[in-house]
């Protein structure tokens, strides 16, 4: 049924071509006995794994789960499907990277299977147009990849300026991430149409500048030509306020920035820390619903602690808080695990997931070129700084206190109870994706003087 295709026709005849594939069925209220379950998650008894035995090594890739679901039910063991466990699985990681190989392998394993479990139930003749079906489904798969790797190409191609120049649209262009994206795009050749909510003069070569208002986005602004191209610099959940505006420019790929916050501040005892994550991930939402509906390809981007030109909420924070009381306070060791990430490397990386065909409909973690803790963070900050490192470790009720003090000022309301615990856990995140698809190959934790505005002369 599989090999041929024939469970496209189990709508019709469920019987005859049920499909042991049940992705696409609704999920049950309890936990349900299956043929075969997927190998990205599964939890198996010492004991009974010590029964069946290990996973088939014969296999290269794919299909070992398929024999092991079979053998466990040929040792009359159960295989349950649990509908109410979580987890994150990055689906076709290794497909993308390299699809032919992927599918070889997938449909050689689907023909060891078949002759492993089968090849006594069936004549000889049936296996051998099973195998043959096996085969040309292949050839179709690869066939379908070797178009896709075409129209890539041809994408790759128009990306690729030549004399004539190509507009992007840059939303949250006054920002710190957008002040950086625009000499890399107009270098790169772009005529850049820069949207903001504040009023500038189109003084950049190759930057016209456009105003935005989120209390009345209409009516559009004129649309002097078509905008294929869109990078969202702003924060991911104002993107669905102009979703009708990038559709009147004909968008074709949207990259846009979210942020590692979504994962590490959705369980934080600040509710207004709660809030934002939830933002972050409704924003990403949205924007995958409207970018499939509409047939537009999209690309998210989840930074971790931004840095970088005494602009940004983190480091500039803490460089302004030892610039005025000489030192910092820390909640315990503070040894939790950062990777700081220059805003310069963010502008890098929506270009390049911009022009990678690889980042079509995909959301990467980007995280700095150095894992270090908290403490050391800020110790480099009073290096940068020309300091002596004052770091005073204080008891939780004290740091409340404080901070409920720190936030009567416009300079720290961002400041939280929550930043203080996360001090001692660890936020590290993996960019090998964003490495392999895009290049991505951010700079280690260095200040420059341009990134510590107080910085002490020598």
């Amino acid at each position: 049924v599989r090999a041929f295709g024939l469970y496209r026709l189990a709508d019709r005849w469920p019987r005859l071509f049920f499909d042991f594939y049940l992705h696409k069925q609704p999920l049950p209220a309890r936990p349900i006995k299956v043929e075969a379950i997927s190998g990205a998650c599964m939890l198996v008894k010492r004991e009974v794994m010590e029964e069946v035995g290990l996973l088939d090594e014969g296999y290269f890739l794919h299909c070992e789960n398929l024999d092991w679901c079979m053998r466990f039910r040929q040792k009359n063991r159960r295989v349950m499907f649990v509908p109410g466990t979580r987890m994150i699985h990055y689906l076709g990681t290794c497909s993308k990277s390299c699809f032919t190989f992927a599918e070889w392998h997938k449909h050689k394993g689907m023909i060891r299977f078949y002759r492993k479990f089968f090849r006594r139930q069936y004549p000889g003749c049936f296996m051998g147009l099973i195998t043959i079906g096996v085969w040309l489904h292949f050839g179709l798969v690869a066939g379908r990849g070797v178009l896709s790797w075409m129209k890539a190409k041809v994408v790759r191609r128009k990306l690729k300026l030549g004399t004539k120049k190509q507009s992007i649209a840059l939303l949250g262009g006054s920002g710190p991430t957008g002040e950086c994206l625009l000499p890399l795009l107009t270098q790169a050749g772009w005529r850049v149409v820069a949207f903001s909510r504040q009023t500038r003069k189109n003084v950049d070569s190759g930057v016209g500048w456009q105003v935005l208002s989120t209390s009345q986005p209409e009516p559009l602004p004129h649309r002097q030509t078509e905008v294929k191209y869109w990078i969202c610099a702003a924060p991911v959940w104002v993107l669905p306020d102009y979703f009708r505006l990038i559709e009147e420019y004909g968008a074709q790929r949207v990259v846009a920035l979210s942020s590692t916050s979504r994962f590490t501040k959705c369980d934080s005892s600040d509710s207004a820390e709660r809030i934002i994550a939830q933002r972050l991930i409704a924003g990403e939402t949205q924007l995958q619903e409207w970018a499939e509906k509409n047939g537009v390809e999209w690309v998210i981007l989840r930074p971790t602690l931004i840095y970088g030109r005494g602009r940004d909420k983190n480091i500039a924070e803490i460089t302004r808080f030892v610039h005025r009381f000489g030192f910092f306070p820390l909640l315990g060791k503070a040894e939790g695990l950062r990777q700081p990430i220059h805003v310069e490397d963010v502008a890098a990386a929506c270009l390049a997931a911009l022009k990678s065909p690889k980042a079509a409909n995909r959301a990467y973690n980007i995280s700095g070129g150095a894992t270090l803790p908290y403490r050391e963070m800020v110790r480099r900050i009073f290096t940068a700084l020309h300091q002596q490192p004052r770091m005073v470790p204080i008891p939780l009720t004290v740091f409340k206190s404080a901070v409920a003090c720190l936030r009567l000022f416009p300079g720290y309301r961002s400041w939280s109870v929550g930043m203080a615990v996360r001090m001692n856990h660890d936020m590290v995140f993996d960019h090998s994706d964003a490495a392999c698809d895009f290049g991505f190959s951010p700079r280690p934790f260095r200040l420059t003087p341009e990134d510590v505005p107080y910085r002490k002369k020598c």
